[in-house]
């Protein structure tokens, strides 16, 4: 390969040719090493050979934004042209996967930068090709799957609790995803979060995490996957800003952005308690080896946190204590009381407090 990305095959017999492909969109100087090689597998000095590359192409092509409400809002298509040519003319080719339907747009130039709009009529998901023209017909370059977008929906994520975490600690919460559409399905969706800025969270779920489909108007929980972050003890910031990227077939159309509340603890030690008892799900859940239990305190109070077999036998008596308000978790490692490992399988754990008791599930592989 050359320093700028271009490619050349070598063939023929005892006087060597070869071929030169310039990289797509590239106009400038190339250059491409060559060295030849004895029998003995000793390599010659490197020689370079210096390409010119000319032409015309496109760069920067964009189709934003990638959710449109159909019959609302309209796309903006874009691209530059690189090099020059006596009659440009580009075009781009919008289709409608759902109903199989092409449209055809021309796009108009103001100095190099060639633009147009879409306004879509029907909900659908959306490919955008380009095609560029160079004095005929005859010279024509295709650019396919370009850019995406959508008039479905849109998607929308809610969260089941107020996203407050304190400095230094985490945050799991279960959150859902709503198709607004009232007639279209939307197939495999996922969920990515990513945060604006990093510099005080030590930890967050930065895989996708998959919902599957949704159907028109249905709302999903991602029960038994969560949202996750942790923070640092020096976080300074009030305040947290993710965003949360949904797709479908593992194309982005929907972005929607929110914030995690940090709790600056103050002198006075004056804690944020919550108002009435929960018990969380496990999570992870299905776990191995190790799943953490969240549980709310509104008061102090003696606690027993119990994890039975489906026998309804004890398994291991995780909390046994007198506790203080505030959000409280513990995590188990899979082991019995006497520290031994337990076997895959389906397990209870029940938390009880002076008259508030509730039972949730938890499966184990292995």
């Amino acid at each position: 390969n050359s320093i700028n990305g271009g490619h050349a095959e070598i063939y023929g017999g005892r006087r060597r040719k070869f071929t030169y492909t310039a990289p797509a969109d590239f106009v400038g100087t190339d250059y491409i090493g060559v060295s030849a090689i004895d029998d003995r597998g000793v390599s010659g000095p490197m020689s370079y050979i210096i390409f010119n590359v000319t032409g015309v192409g496109l760069i920067d092509m964009e189709v934003n934004p990638s959710y449109v409400r159909v019959q609302e809002n309209s796309v903006n298509i874009s691209a530059y042209t690189l090099g020059e040519s006596a009659s440009l003319e580009v075009k781009a080719v919008i289709h409608d996967q759902i109903n199989s339907i092409h449209n055809e747009i021309e796009l108009s130039e103001n100095d190099e930068n060639w633009g147009g709009s879409f306004f879509p009529e029907v909900e659908s998901f959306f490919s955008v090709d380009f095609s560029l023209i160079n004095n005929d017909s005859s010279d024509t370059t295709i650019y396919e799957g370009m850019g995406y977008f959508t008039s479905i929906g849109p998607l929308t994520i809610s969260f089941s609790e107020t996203l407050t975490v304190d400095l230094g600690g985490n945050i799991v919460s279960e959150f859902s995803i709503q198709n607004n559409s009232d007639s279209v399905s939307v197939p495999s969706v996922s969920v990515l979060f990513v945060p604006e800025n990093e510099e005080c969270i030590s930890n967050y779920n930065s895989g996708s995490i998959n919902i599957g489909d949704i159907d028109p108007g249905e709302t999903i929980s991602s029960d038994p996957q969560f949202f996750i972050a942790q923070l640092d003890n020096e976080c300074g910031n009030s305040s947290l800003e993710f965003k949360a990227n949904i797709r479908s077939n593992q194309v982005e159309y929907w972005v929607q952005g929110f914030e995690l509340e940090v709790s600056l603890l103050i002198a006075d030690n004056i804690d944020r308690y919550p108002e009435k008892f929960l018990l969380h799900n496990a999570y992870p859940n299905p776990f191995n080896p190790e799943t953490t239990l969240r549980y709310d305190l509104p008061e102090d109070m003696m606690v027993h946190i119990t994890v039975y077999d489906m026998m309804g036998r004890v398994v291991n008596n995780l909390v046994r204590s007198m506790q203080n308000a505030g959000y409280k978790s513990i995590q188990w490692n899979a082991t019995n009381n006497e520290g031994s490992p337990v076997s895959a399988g389906l397990y209870i754990y029940t938390i009880e407090a002076e008259n508030f008791k509730q039972t949730k599930k938890m499966l184990l592989l292995k």
